[in-house]
């Protein structure tokens, strides 16, 4: 029977796994499915090393207690230039209240545990829930979700812990006091007072003493007393004290010239101000306990409940200002005056002074005649009504971004940049975050989960302004919809600015605690590519794990050693330390990485280490230093790729292809040879491949060819005191038996072997006839 033939061949693997392709029409450069390799920039994939934390790492030991039984949560911030100073890089851990801080510039930052310190209930009200950072002049800014806003600080030697503060902002709300604009009431109530008083009414000041023509020295009075008993009514919500004032006189005496600028009721009663309200806000108040520092700010007792039950729950650095977004869990008291902080964006006095950045308003008085202007530097609030419940504030360019669940808007200002009296709010899309936790902020990007799939926000080159987009939409949308809503919302995010990738801790299945994950999923910015992880942890007797449960961001590359004891005629060599070790792998990854992990090693279920560990066992085995149930040391990543189905343009036609030719980066660094001369390999490499037909997705239906080891140096090669390789690619020709109209290939790892896949293949035979 005739057949045609076709070559191909594949060295590009860049596109990540896919799940939005046709069988029929599957796009290149791009796979069915992969666990445990890295998308490298040069389109090949190797297979991640395993995650492990080092020999010298310290943990913080929890007895009687994991996250498990307590819902505690983690999470970790990596502060940079801790006062000021830029050789100073802190990395914070959370668990539950406390707080640990770590020197990420030395070699291992599991073992460089500078400072701790706790929380109080007040500051962090809810432990199961992660904090919110910031830094600011070189200060760390902790936002627990309660009314205070934490701080730390570097003395030069030591890290430090400054003195809580709470939010304020000018009263330009008032209370309710059940009076018209223009009413002058004949009685004065506590909370037509307090308005009074808020719209710039003084306790006392020179009050003209009669008429004018029959005026007497001025007396130092209360101007509503006076007011009342000239007039026998008090002031109003649309009157103002200053307009009020004795501005000539006619005559020449002495007390007619002191009553000059005196408060006068006679001339009070003769101003008309129209139903504009007077000016409000003369008091700085509190955000959330909004009746309590209206009575202590302006001496009026008897005032109405009006509190914010909730807490700040967003804070980020922007513009010279700390910012800060507040949840509103619900109203005590108040009326229908009392703001809702839940749709208010708040940022405090552009200073490098602590104490200013809990001054959300304005530095000069807005009921003073002449000095109650807005200026640039001042502190404010952005309203956004209908924004639901915001999650995060992130910086992005010349903008900062509100991350709510309602949707995304981005906040900026004219061309000199933000300021309180040029600023701009508009939407970027309506399509909201699912929760603050899988939220990732990078260095020109912003990612966040959402019900209908994983957004990016990236400036548009043109307009400058802020463009949302699904880019799960054409990818992995069918899978990313698999994940159920409640894991959605528990998934961790971080950043690595070495890989340019965006990772995220989810879990497919719920686990003891929420913040255990035992998968992972990698988002290639630049390719706009997917890849996924599995980090199984290990069954044991009693307890489970260990799992991480956070990132922390280092400086620099994270980097990690394989060591072997030194043995002399089988018995290991000591000295008065302790056993001696030898470093015995030089491996490295195409794909650098900054990420380590806060992980949970929940010994027996009622005690729990934590450790700071990272993907850094050369190994390929997950957490080799925990025995499991049965006594085995750590769980071997299996790693694997299954490419896309190719069809050679035909997908009516049998195919044939008799032999394919895999092309694989040589991994060994070196040897090892004993005294009888057996040789053994350093990072050495293996991988198995197996021929998938007719589409199928299950080995058992006969269409799986055989697994085959694919990794095979050359035999001639000679080794020689240099250690070293005469090649850097191993070409191995390969058999491939079976038929069907599509053809993919399962390649997978070799346990405790390397596996870098450069690409492959093959010449395809194709039946003349349908």
């Amino acid at each position: 029977m005739a057949r045609t033939k076709t070559s191909v061949e594949y060295s590009n693997f860049t596109n990540g796994f896919i799940t939005e392709a046709s069988p029929l029409t599957f796009p290149e450069n791009a796979s069915l499915d992969e666990v445990n390799v890295n998308i490298n920039k040069d389109g090949s994939r190797q297979r991640r090393f395993g995650m492990d934390w080092t020999d010298t790492a310290v943990p913080k030991a929890y007895v009687g207690s994991t996250l498990a039984s307590t819902g505690y949560a983690t999470s970790s911030f990596t502060w940079k230039s801790a006062g000021n100073d830029g050789e100073n890089t802190f990395g914070v851990l959370q668990r539950g209240r406390d707080l640990f801080f770590h020197d990420l510039d030395v070699g291992d930052p599991g073992n460089s545990l500078i400072f701790s310190s706790t929380l109080t209930a007040a500051e962090c009200p809810d432990p199961t829930q992660p904090l919110e950072y910031t830094s600011a002049n070189g200060k760390l800014l902790i936002a627990g979700g309660g009314v205070y806003v934490s701080g730390y600080y570097w003395t030069g030697s030591a890290v430090a812990k400054s003195t809580p503060y709470q939010l304020a902002m000018r009263d330009r709300f008032g209370i309710n006091d059940s009076l018209a604009i223009t009413s002058r009431p004949a009685t004065l109530s506590a909370t037509h007072e307090y308005n009074l008083r808020n719209q710039g009414w003084p306790n006392s000041t020179l009050c003209a003493n009669g008429m004018t023509g029959q005026l007497g020295s001025p007396i130092l009075a209360d101007p509503l007393a006076q007011t009342f008993t000239n007039m026998g009514w008090y002031p109003s919500n649309a009157d103002l004290v200053w307009a009020s004032k004795i501005g000539a006189i006619s005559g020449t005496g002495a007390a007619n010239i002191e009553n000059l600028d005196t408060f006068s009721s006679w001339e009070l009663e003769k101003q008309f101000f129209g139903t504009t309200p007077a000016p409000k806000g003369k008091f700085a108040i509190d955000i959330f306990d909004r009746s309590s520092s209206r009575i202590g700010t302006s001496g009026v007792s008897g005032l109405t409940t009006d509190i914010t039950v909730g807490g700040i729950n967003a804070i980020a650095s922007f513009a010279g200002r700390v910012w800060y977004g507040v949840r509103e869990d619900y109203l005590t008291g108040g009326d229908n005056r009392s703001p809702h902080l839940g749709n208010m964006i708040f940022y405090s006095i552009s200073s490098t002074d602590e104490d200013r950045w809990k001054q959300c308003h304005t530095d000069n008085d807005p009921t003073e005649e002449d000095l109650g202007d807005v200026l640039n530097t001042d502190g404010g609030f952005v309203t956004i009504p209908e924004c639901g419940r915001v999650y995060k504030l992130i910086p992005l360019g010349e903008s900062i971004y509100v991350i709510a669940s309602n949707g995304v808007w981005e906040i900026f200002g004219g061309d000199t940049g933000f300021s309180a009296t040029t600023q701009t709010v508009i939407k970027v899309t309506d399509i909201g975050a699912i929760s603050n936790r899988p939220i990732v902020d990078g260095e020109n990007v912003i990612a966040y989960w959402a019900e209908s799939g994983i957004y990016g926000i990236q400036i548009d080159p043109t307009s400058l302004r802020g463009v949302a987009k699904n880019i799960t939409e054409q990818t992995i949308q069918s899978y990313y919809d698999d994940i159920p809503v409640a894991l959605k919302k528990q998934a961790r995010g971080g950043y690595d600015p070495i890989s340019k990738q965006v990772s995220w801790l989810y879990n497919l299945e719920s686990k003891d605690s929420e913040y255990y994950f035992d998968k992972e999923l990698l988002l290639d910015i630049a390719r706009v590519a997917f890849t996924k992880r599995e980090i199984d942890g290990l069954e044991r007797v009693s307890g489970k794990g260990p799992y991480p449960t956070t990132y922390l961001r280092l400086r620099n590359l994270l980097s990690g050693t394989l060591t072997e004891a030194v043995t002399a005629s089988g018995l290991i060599v000591t000295a008065s330390a302790g056993d001696v070790f030898t470093t015995l792998s030089a491996a490295e990854q195409k794909t650098k990485t900054s990420l380590m992990y806060w992980i949970a090693d929940n010994k027996d279920g009622a005690d729990e280490d934590m450790y700071l560990g990272g993907y850094m066992d050369f190994s390929f085995y997950d957490y080799p230093k925990v025995e499991d149930a049965v006594g085995n040391f750590g769980i071997d990543a299996e790693a694997y790729i299954i490419t896309g189905s190719l069809t050679a343009g035909d997908s009516s036609r049998y195919k044939y292809a008799p032999y394919v030719s895999v092309k694989m980066l040589r991994t060994e660094s070196g040897y090892i040879e004993d005294v009888d001369g057996t040789v053994t390999l350093i990072d050495d490499s293996g991988c198995y491949m197996r021929a998938i037909w007719e589409w199928t997705n299950d080995p058992t239906t006969g269409r799986w060819s055989r697994p085959q080891q694919v990794y095979r140096l050359p035999r001639f090669v000679l080794y020689d005191s240099s250690h070293t390789f005469n090649f850097d690619v191993v070409n191995t020709r390969n058999k491939v038996r079976g038929k069907g109209r599509a053809l993919s290939l399962k390649f997978y790892s070799e346990a405790g072997k390397d596996m870098h896949l450069l690409g492959w293949g093959m010449d395809i035979a194709m039946k003349s006839t349908v």
